[in-house]
């Protein structure tokens, strides 16, 4: 049974134009195709968690994908619809040389003609195909689903990926309606693996965006008062992310009192009191990759209930942090942090899981917590963030969270911010 596999996530960025001139020469004899000349370049490849020209770790990365298929599949076709289709062919055609599967490239932008041309040279092989486009029916109004029927159809393909997490309703019914007799499965947790392990240039990002976060946090001890609305300080703090460096906000949730209560409540113009605790959940964004840090203060003394409970969390964080290693699973990695709360009484009261892979967005793999055993397997370079918490109703709640990097001694934060309890005055 022959797979063919459509990505529909779009998850890439700009090269930015003071970059051009290094990575064009950097990567000469790969982006030979590529035009000095040309301010910028559009990937299409972002689901590979490609934003930027990174030479050998991208071919890198296609080369884990090609491996990854292999057991299924002789052949790799790329077909690009739309994109920067010279920096896609010029990706291919470096693969094509060095990896263990033959790719093959179907031309600029999906057509009959393409296809065809693919068809001629892969024809009576297995086949593994990606589709790779921002939005499959960009082109005139039915042509995108009629080239792929034929597709299908010439190689004798009966089943279609997809990409759960990133395809509307209306685009799977589409799917539905136009591929009739063909099976849709999803194939996202083979990208989302792929996009989980970082590499050194995406690594890099991902610290200084964690970077940035420590700042925010910092000015955001010395500027919150008491009497201040939520809405106005989250303003704030979003502004002076973008003057600490960041390209915008990955997000910026901040808020007070009994809301703390609610893993996610929503900042609204509530006026922060004494005796608040406060909960600020923030990520900044830096060329394409995010952050994610969670603090909890204090406005001014705090009562004897709330240091129990913030010990026990913090205490949970270390613990989890510490025993987490190469080869942990998530849901080990979860157990450490959850036993350590539910012996001290409070298990109903950590409502959602210990974490979530990072990178460009705050979907990618791995997951710290509900999953099967031996799933999520953590392995070196994984970003993924740490944080526990306790939510008691009309008491509040506490969360420390850190986005964390497996290395060979283990989890290393991306931050630098203090976690210990802060009362503010």
């Amino acid at each position: 049974m022959n797979h063919v596999t459509f990505s529909m996530v779009d998850q890439s960025g700009w090269l930015q134009e003071e970059e051009i001139a290094r990575v064009v020469q950097e990567n000469a004899p790969i982006l030979e195709r590529v035009k000095t000349g040309e301010e910028r370049y559009r990937q299409s490849l972002g689901w590979l968690d490609v934003d930027t020209w990174a030479g050998s770790e991208w071919l890198d990365r296609y080369e884990a994908l090609a491996k990854k298929v292999q057991a299924e599949a002789e052949v790799l076709v790329v077909i690009g619809i739309g994109g920067s289709n010279q920096a896609a062919r010029a990706v291919v055609d470096a693969i094509g040389e060095k990896g263990p599967t033959k790719v093959v490239w179907a031309g600029n932008s999906i057509s009959a003609d393409s296809v065809r041309k693919v068809l001629d040279q892969v024809r009576g092989k297995r086949i593994y195909v990606d589709l790779i486009a921002k939005n499959f029916e960009t082109l005139e109004p039915g042509i995108g689903f009629r080239v792929l029927r034929d597709l299908l159809r010439d190689l004798r393909a009966s089943v279609v990926g997809l990409e759960e997490s990133y395809i509307s309703l209306q685009d799977y019914r589409a799917f539905v309606q136009n591929l009739p007799g063909v099976e849709l499965c999803d194939i996202s947790p083979l990208l989302l693996y792929l996009r989980a392990v970082k590499t050194p240039s995406e690594l890099e990002r991902l610290r200084m965006a964690g970077r940035i976060t420590d700042k925010v946090f910092s000015y955001f001890l010395d500027y919150v008062r008491v009497g201040m609305r939520e809405s106005d300080v989250a303003e704030e703090l979003c502004a002076v992310m973008k003057k600490f460096g960041a390209s915008r906000p990955l997000f910026l949730t901040l808020i007070s009192g009994a809301k703390t209560s609610m893993p996610h409540g929503s900042t609204n113009h509530k006026v922060i009191e004494a005796g608040d605790f406060v909960t600020l959940d923030m990520g900044s964004v830096y060329q394409d990759y995010g952050s994610d840090m969670t603090r909890t203060v204090v406005m001014g003394k705090a009562t004897d209930r709330q240091r129990q409970i913030y010990d026990i969390v913090l205490q949970a964080h270390l613990l989890a942090a510490e025993k987490t290693k190469e080869g942990t699973t998530g849901q080990q990695a979860d157990a450490f942090a959850r036993d350590y709360i539910k012996s001290h009484g409070y298990g109903d009261a950590f409502l959602h899981q210990l974490g979530h892979g990072v990178g460009l967005n705050l979907s990618d793999g791995p997951r710290l917590g509900y999953v099967k055993e031996g799933e999520n397997v953590l392995e070196r370079n994984m970003v993924f963030t740490i944080e526990p918490g306790i939510y008691l109703p009309g008491f509040g709640g506490v969360r420390i969270e850190d986005t964390y990097v497996m290395t060979e001694q283990g989890c290393q934060s991306l931050m630098t911010s203090r976690k210990d309890l802060i009362e503010i005055t």
